[in-house]
């Protein structure tokens, strides 16, 4: 994992790409403290613990509010790492 997201973080810097990263695992996954050790140590990395705020028609997944509410802290915070 570490590899991977190290050499896309590195491509997308070389091609000057302005991007933004979250993690869509709940907080009780098993890999949710895993990962987030990993994504803070980069500036693009955009935590989004409180994200979902309702669901989809399957009961699963993000609803529209949620998919908003997440597109909003990416724009911010892409906004806020490239003033």
């Amino acid at each position: 994992f570490p590899v991977t997201i190290n050499q896309g973080v590195a491509f997308l810097r070389a091609k000057k790409v302005k991007f933004v990263m979250t993690s869509i695992l709940p907080k009780d996954s098993d890999w949710f403290y895993t990962y987030n050790q990993e994504y803070v140590k980069f500036p693009e990395y955009c935590y989004t613990p409180d994200f979902t705020v309702d669901l989809g028609h399957d009961g699963v997944h993000a609803g529209p509010l949620s998919n908003k509410l997440l597109a909003s802290s990416l724009h911010d915070h892409i906004q806020y790492i490239n003033g």
